[in-house]
């Protein structure tokens, strides 16, 4: 397998909340937990894998109780689901990609990814 991120991945839990706009023009606002994050993106964790569609815009808020990490527009550019040998549920969500991330937000994700032991998932 080809690793085709840019950015160093962090596995982490953090609060997120994605707002939806529907076609009819009502809002939805879920609140996610933060499975890995990066200055390129990150993937929430569901199990409802049909909440999205893949290419879908929505806004995105990630925050822990020191920081917002970052406040803007995201792209659903993934859904994934994940078993473990024994054929369990290992892992389910939807991989974001963040849309004109201002670069406040991409140098506080950047330290925050630098400062804690780095993965690549």
């Amino acid at each position: 397998m080809v690793e085709r991120r840019k950015h160093r991945r962090l596995s982490c839990r953090m609060k997120t909340v994605v707002t939806r706009t529907l076609p009819d023009g009502k809002t939805v606002v879920m609140e996610f937990s933060l499975n890995s994050l990066s200055a390129g993106g990150a993937f929430i964790s569901s199990e409802d894998l049909s909440l999205f569609d893949l290419d879908e815009e929505v806004a995105l808020v990630i925050e822990d109780a020191e920081d917002r990490f970052y406040d803007g527009r995201a792209r659903v550019v993934r859904s994934s689901r994940v078993f473990s040998p024994e054929h369990k549920l290992a892992e389910s969500g939807f991989g974001l990609m963040f849309i004109d991330a201002p670069p406040e937000y991409l140098d506080l994700i950047d330290q925050h990814v630098t400062k804690y032991n780095p993965i690549i998932l």
